[in-house]
Order: structure tokens, then sequence, then C-alpha cells
């Protein structure tokens, strides 16, 4: 898991807070086992811990966010093979029964044991020299042994129009066989946070194909998972509370996956979240989104439950670069979030993001590490909530 302070929040119950993600696929190394002092750039080689420990010290509340699966847990693409000789840790290759339908740069599963064991890695393959040797571009960081149980599966891992790996882990959940794995690492995350977080997101965007592989229509896979983390997460902290992910908008395919999530996960959420972004020629939030969504809450179930708006915000090349545009499009937002709508009951509104992004100038500040440049909207915010802003977390952006 990785934790990176990539937003700042204004929440309209007063407290200034942030929003942490936990990335599931690096602190979860196999099944029921996790490694804290794992470190990543994103964080500014620091410690999930460390990450959170920052924010609270300045003050803030911090909201998680579950998401992310690691290579070793994906679910399987075809091809499956057997392993036909035993290898040891620090190999680079493995000798298997055939090497048909594997494809170079492809990520693949070794498991030895039965389904769901924690004798598992993912390793990408560099080449495949003969039809029944794969080479892999680091080495193995187990042994493995042979017969029915010791496979090399390849993985939910396209490839591009270059031939190069796509990193699509935030589009998937873990492959079914580790699902009670799953519902241990949520768990073990609620568990080693309890005295820290309490409020937890599952995933982010997955109405949509940018944040579950197939978007939309995937509603009552997400349920699915959502009802294993919550699960997990209230029995790592009684105290815990879950949301369902973000969404992207909250047109009419969303309502419909929101139902079919509803369906099968109602008991299991506590809250629900939306990004309320809005074309830069409009309202600074989408008013409408948020409208609707409560008006669908009241109308099934979920009137007493918080909307999370857990990310908003514009690129500055959206505004034709005009810092003096940012600036008054935050101050509307705040004004807005803060007088709650018609009883939209916010927990909580993140701006995306405290410095730009890669590719994205969202920024209240250039992504300048490690001194970023304060734009107008900085000041405009500091100016709204001053409680908050001289508190922001400088551990970097996702």
């Amino acid at each position: 898991m990785v934790l990176t302070t990539e937003k700042v929040l204004v929440t309209s119950r007063g407290k200034p807070s942030c929003r942490d993600g936990v990335d599931l696929a690096n602190v979860w190394t196999a099944p029921g086992s996790y490694n804290w002092s794992v470190t990543n750039s994103d964080n500014g080689g620091k410690t999930c811990d460390q990450v959170v420990d920052i924010s609270i010290s300045r003050g803030l509340t911090v909201f998680g966010q579950i998401a992310t699966t690691p290579w070793w847990a994906m679910p399987s693409d075809t091809p499956t093979t057997t392993l036909t000789s035993s290898a040891s840790a620090g190999q680079t290759s493995v000798t298997v029964a055939s090497t048909s339908g594997f494809q170079v740069n492809r990520c693949v599963r070794l498991q030895d044991g039965a389904d769901g064991g924690s004798n598992v890695e993912a390793k990408q393959i560099s080449t495949i020299p003969n039809s029944t040797t794969l080479t892999f571009t680091a080495p193995l960081q187990r042994g493995y042994s042979t017969g029915s149980n010791a496979r090399c599966t390849q993985l939910k891992s396209p490839l591009d129009s270059n031939g190069q790996l796509v990193d699509e882990r935030h589009k998937w959940p873990p492959d079914n066989q580790y699902a009670t794995a799953f519902q241990s690492a949520c768990q073990e995350v609620a568990s080693h946070f309890s005295t820290r977080i309490t409020w937890w997101e599952f995933w982010n965007e997955a109405n949509d194909n940018v944040g579950w592989h197939n978007g939309s229509s995937g509603g009552s896979e997400y349920a699915t998972w959502l009802v294993r983390s919550s699960n997990g997460v209230k029995a790592g902290n009684a105290s815990a509370k879950v949301s369902v992910g973000g969404m992207l908008g909250f047109n009419a395919n969303t309502q419909t996956w929101l139902n079919t999530v509803r369906s099968g996960a109602q008991s299991s959420y506590d809250g629900i979240g939306l990004h309320p972004y809005a074309a830069a020629g409009a309202d600074p939030i989408d008013t409408a989104a948020l409208d609707s969504l409560r008006s669908n809450m009241n109308s099934n179930g979920d009137g007493s439950k918080p909307i999370l708006a857990n990310e908003y915000g514009w690129k500055l090349s959206e505004l034709n670069d005009s810092e003096a545009t940012q600036a008054a499009r935050v101050a509307d937002a705040l004004t807005k979030l803060r007088a709650g709508g018609p009883g939209w009951n916010l927990l909580m509104a993140a701006y995306n993001a405290i410095t730009d992004v890669t590719g994205a100038n969202f920024g209240l500040c250039s992504n300048a590490s490690p001194n970023p440049q304060k734009r107008q909207a900085f000041f405009q915010f500091q100016a709204m909530a001053p409680s908050l802003t001289y508190k922001m977390p400088v551990v970097s952006v996702v």
C-alpha cells in the first residue's frame, strides 16, 4: 500500500482534513504478509505511517482510501501452464509445460500450492527463448516445486501499441482465489490505523472505466468487493466507517450503477463519494450532481448517510492559464460547499490538488518540489480556510 497526501480538504463540518490513498499494491506482499516499512517516491520517500503521522501532526483529520491490486493478486488471463522443473529464489527463468500464448512484457503469477496460498509472486516476462522457458526481468523472490499446483498464469496486464506493459492494477479487484486474503488485508489496514483513521473509501471512480475495468456495467462486481472490504475494515476497527468510492459524475448510467451497488451492499457502506467536477464555463462544482445524488439517496434508504465530495477542481489550462480565474472559482466553490446546498449533508469536500500532478496543472501550487510556488488560488483558499491551509502536508501528490 502507498499512502499519499494528494488532496486539500475543507469539510462542511469545520474540521481540516486530508484524503490519503491506500494503494494495496505495495505493502500487501502476499496473502497474510505486509511490509509497513516500504517507501514510495510519490510520498517523498516516506512510509505509510510517516505520511499519516505528518498529516495528523499538522492538525488534519485523515480520510483513508483502499484501492489498487498487487500484481501477484491480479485476475488471471489465458494461458496457464505448470512448472516442469523446480525453481529457486534468485533464478531469472522457469521451465514450464508450454509457453504457448504467453507474451513478452506481460506479467505472470507464479504460485505453488492451493489457491489463495502464500507462496506466490508476480514477474514480468523479458524473453521467451524457447517453447518451455520463460525468462523474467527480475529474479524470483521465492522457490517453487513442480506438480499441478505449481502454476504460471498470465495476468490482466495488456500491452500498448508499442508492446509495452499497461499498468491497470487500479482497474481490477483481486483474483477470486484471494477474496479471503483481501478481506484480511483490509482488516490489517484498518487495525494498523485504528487510532488514526476512521473513514475509509473503497476504490476510486469505479462507476467509470477509468477506475474499474468494466465501468458502469460493473456495479454487481464492485458491490461484492465493497462488502469484503467493509467487512475487513470493520473487523479491524469496530468504529470505522466505509464509503462508496468517489463516483465520477452522476448521470443516468451512474445512477443505475449505484442502484446495483446498493442492492448488493447497502448495509456495508456508511456514506457515498462523489467527484462533482464541473466544466470550466459552468459553476465551479457540479451542484446538479450533488442535488441528484442527495435525492437518490433520500429515495432509496440512504437518506441519513453523508456525501463525501472527495474530489473537485480544475486544470489551470482549462481556465486559459488564468490564476485570477482559478482563485475566483476556489472562492465560489468554497462558498457553495460550505452552504451545503439543499440538504446535501456533506461530510467533506476535497480540492484536487495541493500541487500539480504529472500532466495536469490542478494545483493550488506548482509542482516545484521541494518548494512549490503558491498561486493566487492558494492564498484565496488560505483566506477562506486559514486553520487548514497553513498546515497542508507537503509529502507529495499522486
